[in-house]
């Protein structure tokens, strides 16, 4: 009995974790959203940003989508839902 509760109370405590992991994920990726529109409409140039968009606009007219999703995961150590939806933000400026 004593160790249903303890498995019950640590996979609320993963479930309560992967939650709240989730949504810093989600909070961190629209703040750099957010500062890149901000960078853009004050006109700071980002070159490393730059060169990574052209490279990820080959990709993704290339059809290579997963790749680019792959290539902007490598560079910028996010999440694959954040840099999905990077991608597909970008894509869709194409």
């Amino acid at each position: 009995m004593d160790n249903q509760i303890i498995l019950i109370i640590l996979s609320i405590l993963i479930v309560w974790f992967t939650n709240v992991s989730n949504g810093l994920r989600k909070n961190l990726s629209q703040m750099n959203e957010t500062l890149n529109q901000i960078a853009e409409k004050v006109g700071v140039i980002d070159t490393e940003t730059e060169n990574i968009d052209s490279e990820l606009k080959v990709l993704i007219v290339d059809g290579k989508k997963i790749k680019a999703i792959k290539r902007y995961r490598e560079h910028t150590r996010i999440g694959l839902l954040e840099a999905k939806e990077y991608v597909d933000r970008l894509s869709e400026k194409l």
